[in-house]
């Protein structure tokens, strides 16, 4: 068992809570964009964009605690580390929601909804870890979902390449491959995530 000679600080979690809360406002406003007509598709894509906004304030605001604070229930590098990736993952989700508010309703394939899902669900799972950070012992088998959720993903969007591949027209392959390549560049964040968090489990361990 490891001793501390000081009590935990969790600020930096609660820090870095905001910034993953700030993924899931995205998540949330691509998922309602599924369904919604364009003018309230551009509404939803500006949601994303003042989120990704927010998740720059938050992320600094945790650097900014960390550079005076020495006590946290993790490395402060990795704290950093995780909020880093989390505010990537807005940026392409704020891209993907403002490609897909440029296309046709009836041009989304059935697997972008299954993709958001797996990104709310490891969104979900993340937030969650983060609130266990000063348990290590819990988080292997939470790790080990991310890491199926995120083999997954990169299955679908394999299969969604290949269906673009069909396309005839060069713009609407273009505008749909950026969408789909936002996603997966989301998806790859929390990859990075789950990879950084094995790392933390074997180094603590």
């Amino acid at each position: 068992m490891k001793l501390s000679l000081f009590p935990t600080e969790h600020r930096g979690l609660a820090l870095l809570l905001n910034v993953s809360s700030d993924v899931r406002e995205c998540i949330s406003a691509l998922s309602q964009s599924l369904g919604a007509a364009t003018e309230e598709r551009v509404q939803l894509a500006l949601d994303c964009e003042r989120a990704e906004n927010r998740s720059t304030d938050h992320h600094h605001a945790l650097l900014t605690h960390l550079r005076s604070s020495y006590v946290s229930p993790i490395p402060r590098e990795d704290l950093y580390q995780f909020s880093l990736y989390l505010h990537d993952a807005t940026s392409h989700l704020a891209g993907a929601a403002k490609a897909l508010s440029h296309m046709p309703i009836d041009r989304l394939p059935k697997v972008v909804s299954d993709q958001l899902e797996v990104l709310d669900r490891q969104s979900e799972l993340f937030a969650d870890i983060i609130r266990r950070l000063d348990n290590l012992g819990q988080l292997e088998l939470k790790w080990l979902d991310m890491l199926r959720l995120s083999k997954r993903m990169s299955r679908a969007h394999q299969v969604w390449l290949t269906e673009l591949s069909s396309y005839q027209r060069v713009g609407s392959y273009a505008r749909d491959l950026a969408f789909a390549d936002q996603l997966h560049d989301a998806m790859l964040c929390f990859r990075a995530i789950a990879d950084h968090l094995g790392l933390i489990l074997v180094r603590e361990s």
